[in-house]
């Protein structure tokens, strides 16, 4: 790959091969257009906003690529709350925060179980 040192020309984008915005690798960098570079986001599922991937915006519960918890594992949780179990106990036996054990005992996560 040519290295090429200077301004970039008008329009054009640094586009990251390797996904890591902070590289400097000039092998992991290229010269692109923003809508090359935007179809190379939504190719790689990088997309947060639901435009460039309208599935994007389906992705819930367990699905949704940051999920924590299942299903059955947030049905457990309200079942054990309803039976007085201290939510910071549930909290460190699944491995999240006393405010995620609190958000879904009101029905502020996981809305649609």
């Amino acid at each position: 790959m040519e290295q090429v040192h200077g301004p970039i020309a008008e329009g054009m984008v640094v586009m990251h091969l390797c996904d890591n915005p902070p590289c400097y690798r000039y092998d992991h960098l290229r010269i692109g257009t923003v809508a090359e570079n935007n179809a190379d986001r939504a190719a790689k599922n990088r997309s947060r906003a639901g435009w460039e991937n309208p599935f994007w915006l389906h992705k819930r519960g367990q699905e949704h690529s940051q999920a924590k918890l299942t299903e059955d594992q947030v049905r457990s949780i309200r079942h054990r709350l309803a039976q007085g179990e201290k939510g910071y106990v549930l909290a460190a036996e699944f491995g999240v925060s006393k405010a995620t054990v609190s958000l879904i005992k009101n029905r502020k996560l996981w809305t649609d179980l």
